[in-house]
């Protein structure tokens, strides 16, 4: 029974079979479609899920690079950017430099004193002309007051620290308001003879700004604190017209409240110590390199130091300096080779080592100028010569990079000849004197127009309205420069004249203006 059971379903002619058949491909036919869209599911799953861990991968990279700094290009699959690790490995740390580490480099190396004074004093070596309709030898009077108190270089000094530490400050001494300094200048209280000239502080010497801003937005010192705090050690000598001159000692070695006295009952006219409050508007606030506002206000509403952005090239400019002086010692190695010398120093007695440095020394000391050295029949004696390929050419290129990095041309910062053939300097002269003409405009003229109106009523009395300053060209022309700028100039002059454009007096007032840069005209009588 059981086999022809089992017979007739394996027979496939059996109607049992067919059906079974048929019930298999019906279910077939209904799970194959939902088993593709299973097969298709997980593999759309699986993609996205590489997809997605790759989008996550990219942006926490990114996310890292904008927080340490790093590189803003990136490809995962080239390991390039923040994906490299030699490109992501970098980033620009903030340094600290005291003010006495400035101080130090200052003094003591040359090629930062000079970043440091050029710009300074060419600021003001052409100084500036003064345009008024008042008589042309009324400004003799302004000039030898300025010469008198050295007012050109206080100011040069001022912004030599301002380029050192970040900025400084010049207290405008005026006789009669020592009393008020802490109070708005009036220009209309001042009175003939009362400026007695610059005071320059810089932050080694301690001035403090208050956290109260200038809110006046007529106000060109806007934004900036209101009032300084100084530390001066004052003296006070009585003149005959009555008033008193403050005479500056330094700073002030205690602290006192404001004018209260620390006097010396012993000397008739004692120094004061005192800490001062003063008005914005009696001085002259020079600022470094700009900041951001946020660094404006750590640095005390000053600005940056010259040496701090350029200070990595700088150590490098002066390690390489000092490495090549250190490879001149070894230009000339002389080797020695002596049997069982090292036996001898380590091994040997203290004898037998006197006995090797007086051998050496003797052998140095019996070397002629002909080349002649005693060696005994087992010595060998080598010369080796150092070879210094490549050095100039690191030297220059630091050279360049130093000079580029404190915007100084290199023919001015170290006073070398132009590189390279048919090359004359004259576009890094240019763009030299045109970076010195945007500092005069932001530092310079903001003080000569605070300043120049209490000299004039220093001087005369009273304040001209039609006061134009204009700085002189720093430049200084050759004499075949001078001769073709005064044929140029005389040759418009006269055909203005010949059109009657200008008068004769008016064409002698240009012709005598020309003289100050060319120096033709001098002598014309206007």
């Amino acid at each position: 029974m059981s086999t022809s059971r089992n017979k007739r379903t394996r027979n496939p002619q059996n109607p049992m079979n067919n059906r079974i058949r048929t019930r298999r491909k019906k279910q077939q036919a209904v799970t194959a479609p939902r088993q593709a869209a299973v097969n298709n599911t997980s593999r759309q799953t699986s993609t996205n899920r590489i997809k997605s861990h790759l989008w996550n991968k990219l942006a926490m990279a990114m996310k890292v690079g904008s927080m340490l700094g790093l590189d803003g290009f990136s490809n995962h699959f080239a390991n390039s950017g923040i994906d490299s690790p030699l490109m992501a490995g970098g980033r620009f740390v903030r340094s600290y430099h005291s003010n006495e580490d400035l101080t130090t480099t200052y003094l003591e190396n040359w090629a930062a004193r000079r970043i440091i004074d050029m710009p300074a004093e060419d600021m003001t070596r052409k100084w500036y002309s003064l345009a008024t309709a008042l008589p042309e030898n009324a400004m003799d009077d302004i000039y030898r007051l300025e010469a008198k108190h050295s007012v050109r270089q206080e100011i040069t000094n001022a912004i030599r620290w301002s380029r050192l530490y970040g900025g400084s400050i010049a207290l405008i001494a005026l006789r009669g308001e020592e009393d008020i300094l802490d109070t708005p200048l009036d220009k209309e209280m001042l009175l003939p003879g009362c400026f007695q000239g610059l005071l320059v502080l810089d932050p080694t010497q301690g001035f403090e700004p208050s956290t109260e801003l200038v809110t006046d937005l007529e106000d060109p010192d806007y934004g900036t604190p209101m009032y300084y705090t100084i530390e001066l050690e004052i003296e006070e000598t009585s003149q005959s017209d009555g008033y008193s001159n403050m005479v500056w000692k330094g700073p002030g070695a205690e602290t006192v409240e404001p004018l209260e006295y620390a006097q010396d009952e012993a000397t008739s006219n004692p120094p004061i110590h005192c800490r001062i409050k003063i008005h914005h508007s009696r001085l002259l606030v020079f600022t470094g390199r700009e900041v951001p506002f946020a660094e404006k206000e750590r640095e005390n509403y000053l600005g940056t130091s010259e040496l701090k952005h350029i200070w990595d090239i700088l150590m490098e400019f002066t390690n390489t300096i000092t490495n090549i002086g250190l490879m001149l010692f070894r230009t000339n190695i002389t080797t020695l080779q002596s049997d069982d010398l090292m036996e001898k120093l380590c091994l040997g007695t203290t004898e037998n080592r006197e006995q090797v440095f007086a051998a050496l020394h003797g052998e140095n000391l019996f070397e002629t100028s002909f080349g002649i050295r005693l060696l005994g029949s087992g010595d060998k004696m080598e010369n080796m010569t150092y070879d210094f390929a490549g050095v100039p050419e690191i030297l220059d290129r630091l050279m360049m990079i130093l000079a580029g990095a404190a915007e100084i041309p290199e023919t001015r910062l170290f006073g070398r000849s132009p590189q390279g053939m048919n090359a004359t300097g004259e576009a890094d002269l240019q763009h030299y004197y045109d970076m010195i003409n945007q500092l005069q405009e932001r530092m310079l003229r903001p003080a000569l127009e605070k300043l120049l109106p209490i000299l004039t009523i220093s001087c005369w009395g009273f304040e001209p309205e039609d006061m134009r300053i204009a700085f002189n060209p720093i430049r200084t022309l050759s004499a075949e420069q001078k001769m073709k700028l005064a044929a140029e100039h005389t040759d418009l002059v006269l055909k203005a004249f010949e059109k009657g454009l200008i008068n004769l007096k008016e064409a002698r007032a240009e012709l005598k203006a020309l003289s100050e840069k060319t120096d033709v005209f001098s002598k014309m009588n206007i």
